[in-house]
């Protein structure tokens, strides 16, 4: 569990963490989604707070955006996490 270490011995464990619902390989929600770093066909990363949440994949879209939560579809092979 080195990323859970990483998170207490930086003190971010008192910071909200986004929440995460993958359905299959075709879509994603980020709720606590506050920004968008990242836009493309094929790499997509969100901010949440201190993390970011990447996408990797194929024909990802941004289906539903609100500043708060983010839908992510397309064929998502892989999701990355850092902070």
């Amino acid at each position: 569990m080195p990323l859970l270490k990483e998170i207490f011995s930086k003190g971010l464990a008192t910071v909200s963490m986004p929440r995460i619902e993958l359905t299959g390989n075709r879509e994603l929600v980020v709720s606590g989604a506050d920004g968008i770093k990242e836009y493309e066909n094929d790499r997509l990363t969100l901010f949440s707070g201190r993390f970011a949440v990447t996408a990797v994949g194929r024909d990802l879209v941004i289906t539903s955006y609100n500043g708060e939560e983010a839908v992510v579809s397309g064929l998502i092979e892989r999701l990355e996490f850092s902070f």
